[in-house]
């Protein structure tokens, strides 16, 4: 089995000169558009066909979104506002481009997200929850600082008598 170099490295050819003729071979089709995986919920479809113009600017939005707060959390704010609007442009503007691809299909995987947050926040109502341990929390903040208040103006009420 010989070996021929490419734009992509180093790749098996296709002689048929060695005992290793089962392994598949790479080939730069592969690499580039490697098979996708979205994380989709049975309910709904990712196609390559035409999409509406709404379901384009849900994916960019969500494009935007996530690679934003990726960049705020490595980068800070500025560089996170920049890389979100970049890549939501892409995923709108860029139809026929590798980076408009991926953008979009990081708007598929946002989506995907949300469907699945939400999914879960139904089922266990976590901000629900949440909401109503803080506000339980504040509660108890607010009883115990009117309690030392009152404490306080007695005590200061007794001394001075």
């Amino acid at each position: 089995m010989g070996y021929k170099t490419s734009q992509i490295g180093v790749a098996p050819t296709s002689d048929n000169t060695t005992m290793n003729n089962n392994k598949p071979s790479i080939e730069k089709k592969d690499i580039l558009d490697p098979p996708v995986t979205d994380m989709v919920t049975s309910s709904e479809t990712v196609s390559n066909e035409t999409t509406s113009g709404n379901d384009i600017h849900r994916k960019a939005v969500g494009a935007g979104v996530m690679t934003g707060l990726m960049a705020y959390l490595c980068g800070g704010p500025i560089v996170g506002t920049a890389v979100g609007l970049g890549m939501g442009y892409a995923a709108e503007k860029d139809t026929s481009g590798p980076v408009g691809a991926t953008a979009r299909k990081v708007g598929d995987a946002s989506i995907a997200l949300e469907h699945k947050v939400k999914e879960e926040e139904e089922k266990h109502h976590v901000l629900e929850n949440t909401g109503n341990v803080m506000t339980n929390a504040w509660n108890r903040l607010v009883q115990r600082v009117e309690d030392c208040c009152a404490r306080d103006t007695t005590t200061t009420h007794a001394a001075q008598a």
